[in-house]
């Protein structure tokens, strides 16, 4: 089997290819830290809104807490 003759064109794609890989998987991770984020604070918006309306008391966030995992 013939091997591929790698010269300065191929190693600068590669490098390229890289390097917008590691971007790519640098901008996913901070979407998902964002969304992660929003997700937090709205579920603790929900939980005093939760625990005012229905008066469920201090017990409500041990309880959810438990539940939730």
């Amino acid at each position: 089997q013939e091997s591929f003759p790698i010269d300065q064109n191929y190693v600068a794609f590669l490098s390229e290819v890289k390097e917008r890989l590691q971007k790519a998987q640098i901008r996913a991770a901070l979407a998902a830290n964002k969304e992660l984020i929003h997700f937090y604070w709205q579920l603790g918006k929900d939980l005093i809104k939760y625990q005012e309306n229905y008066k469920w008391g201090e017990r409500f966030i041990e309880q959810f807490s438990q539940d939730i995992r």
